[in-house]
Order: C-alpha cells, then structure tokens, then sequence
C-alpha cells in the first residue's frame, strides 16, 4: 500500500531504481514485507507493455545499507593532522576542529 512521506510518493512496486533519491528507498523499503527490495537497472518497471519489461536485478538492499550510507553521509569526514610536503605543521595541526577561539589578550576585554 503507498502512502506519503515527507513529500514523496512510495511506489507500491516492491523493488527500487538507480535513480531512488534515499528517502523514497527507505519508504519502500519500510513497507516490503520481505525486508528487502531488489535494486534494478531500468526505469521500465510497471511502465508500458508487460511483455516488454526486461529489467536486470543488480543486487538486493536491505535496513542495514541504508544505515550504512546514512552514517556516511551524517558523520564528518576525518580532519588528517599531519606535515605537509615541506616538513613543516599544516593548518590542521595548529586547531583542531571546531575549537573555540579564545581571545589570548585577556586585558582588552570589558
């Protein structure tokens, strides 16, 4: 059964497209009975003549690749302390990230 989310209409085909922003992936994902949802390569599914939708499945996604990539989207990407060609200190090394600057001339402050 489909139902909006967010803005977004979940197909109530059980498999997902290529071109599935990840939001519609999880909505069909969540309403699969299975769990799962065969990934295909074509756009031709429940479009024109039946005998003419030959979609090749690439592989199956399951909750566990959604988290997979939503971690990799939500989590910064690591900060590399380290010397650049030189030898000497790279930017990194001089603040860490997102370290309060803190005035160091304490008398012209009110």
């Amino acid at each position: 059964m489909p139902f909006t989310r967010a803005g977004q209409l979940a197909r109530p085909v059980p498999a997902a497209r290529l071109t599935d922003s990840l939001g519609l992936v999880a909505e069909n994902l969540r309403s699969s009975p299975h769990g799962v949802l065969p990934v295909l390569d074509r756009v031709t599914l429940g479009e024109g003549d039946p005998s003419e939708q030959t979609a090749r499945v690439l592989g199956l996604i399951d909750i566990r690749d959604l988290s997979r990539v939503s971690r990799m989207i939500l989590e910064p990407a690591p900060v590399h302390a380290g010397t650049d060609t030189t030898g000497g200190s790279t930017e990194s090394d001089q603040h860490a990230p997102f370290e309060a600057q803190v005035p160091r001339n304490f008398e012209n402050i009110t």
